[in-house]
């Protein structure tokens, strides 16, 4: 009794030869392997960090109401003379 399996033409050795080359490729360079593996994380650790400093740098143009202690998005740059001139005078 025999049973005659035909492969689809997708999985058939083209594909696992794409897959044993990529496999040998990272085997013989462990650091594309890392690279790989490391690299969309960091990228998008530093896109939050970036984009958490533009922010903060952003605000700091903006003044905050004396009176009721609320933030007043109006552009100055008031901020940076009052650090200025605080630093300068001690």
């Amino acid at each position: 009794m025999a049973v005659d399996v035909q492969a689809s033409p997708k999985a058939g050795p083209p594909l696992r030869r794409a897959r044993l080359r990529a496999g040998a490729t990272l085997w013989r360079r462990p650091w594309l392997k890392a690279g790989g593996l490391l690299g969309p994380p960091v990228i998008a650790f530093g896109v939050v960090y970036v984009g958490s400093l533009a922010i903060l740098l952003i605000s700091s143009f903006w003044t905050v109401d004396a009176f009721t202690g609320k933030l007043v998005r109006h552009w100055t740059i008031d901020n940076f003379r009052v650090i200025f001139s605080v630093a300068a005078a001690t």
